[in-house]
């Protein structure tokens, strides 16, 4: 009997041995598991950091798209400057011209009812805001714009509001002054210039003719000339005038009869001479000039007259120093350029010479 009892002790025994034997290895092998689990995870968040730098690195290096209305301005302007002038201005421009040389370009946003601002933007450098709707009074919307030519640009500048379709006036703007000149306004009530283009110095408007209710219209052609003979021209000898001439200087004149004539007072020697642009619609600019070893350069400004009216003349009174010039005068007009230099001869008061 006792032998019995001992035989099943042991085999209890041996049983328990075994199964804390067992649990031991599971739990040893679950903590194993766990162990491997975590080095796991850790080696999957080493690889995600270590790749994140690449990855940003990659999104950030990665070619941006560049917006449909930067592509106008990409011979002018970065993506990153076109950027920070829309958000310091205010505004993404809806219109892009370049001028016939490609130097520049003028550029607005065309919007329904609202005032327009016009920029030009040179290679190289920071867009320039060359005309304010503010300047337009009233007629503050540009509706259709072209360069006449690398210096001057025409415009079709209606009103901002009114349900009168997309019209206006005709303007000139010379770029190096930014004087708007009016250059064409229609003669009937309810009329607007709607199109315009530019054949043999002349201007082809395309203007709508509205009935009393603005219900409808029906269009007429005009043909402008562009370059107006300034009718004061007339009265000088018509001798000095080459087709690429655009303006004289004649020396101590008769005093002109009904001629629209600005006197500027350079000093009260009472020594004098009339600058007479060929054509109306003129700029007159006046400097002072310095002798250089190649001619001569400006070295200050004196005056301007810009937009002349038909029959003008200026009168300039200055004595000067003897065979040294001192005064240049320039002349344009569209494509007409004239610059004369102006000096005191000992003999006749007054030499001009005309440069070409």
């Amino acid at each position: 009997m006792k032998r019995i009892l001992t035989v099943l002790l042991c085999t209890l025994l041996m049983v328990f041995t075994a199964c804390g034997t067992n649990g031991g290895s599971s739990g040893e092998t679950s903590a194993s598991q766990l162990q491997s689990s975590d080095s796991s995870l850790s080696q999957d968040t080493q690889e995600f950091s270590e790749e994140s730098p690449a990855s940003k690195e990659t999104s950030l290096s990665a070619e941006v798209p560049i917006p449909q209305d930067y592509l106008p301005f990409a011979d002018f302007m970065t993506p990153g400057d076109f950027e920070n002038f829309c958000l310091r201005e205010g505004f993404r421009p809806n219109v892009a011209i370049q001028s016939p040389n490609g130097e520049k370009m003028i550029f607005y946003r065309q919007e329904e009812g609202q005032p327009t601002d016009l920029w030009v933007v040179e290679k190289e450098s920071q867009p320039q805001l060359v005309l304010s709707s503010e300047k337009q009074l009233s007629q503050n919307s540009i509706k259709s714009a072209m360069w006449y030519n690398d210096g001057t640009v025409l415009l079709i500048i209606g009103y901002r509001d009114g349900a009168v379709s997309p019209g206006g006036d005709v303007y000139r703007l010379d770029m190096s002054s930014t004087t708007l000149h009016l250059l064409y306004r229609p003669e009937a009530e309810r009329a607007q210039v709607v199109a315009m283009r530019v054949e043999d110095q002349c201007l082809i408007a395309e203007i709508a003719l509205y009935d009393e209710e603005y219900d409808s219209f029906v269009t007429e052609t005009r043909t402008i000339p562009l370059l107006v003979e300034n009718a004061a021209i007339s009265r000088y000898t018509q001798d000095l005038l080459d087709e690429d001439v655009a303006g004289i200087a004649v020396i101590s004149p008769e005093e002109p009869e009904a001629a629209t004539v600005d006197v500027l007072d350079l000093d009260a020697s009472g020594t004098s001479i009339y600058i007479v642009p060929r054509y109306a619609g003129s700029d007159i600019r006046l400097y002072s000039v310095k002798p250089v070893e190649e001619g001569f350069v400006n070295s200050g400004w004196i005056n301007a007259v810009y937009n002349t009216s038909d029959d003008y003349i200026l009168r300039l009174n200055t004595a000067l120093p003897q065979d040294i010039p001192a005064v240049k005068v320039v002349i344009d007009c569209f494509d007409m350029h004239g610059e004369f230099l102006v000096s005191h001869d000992g003999a006749e008061g007054v030499s001009v010479r005309p440069i070409r």
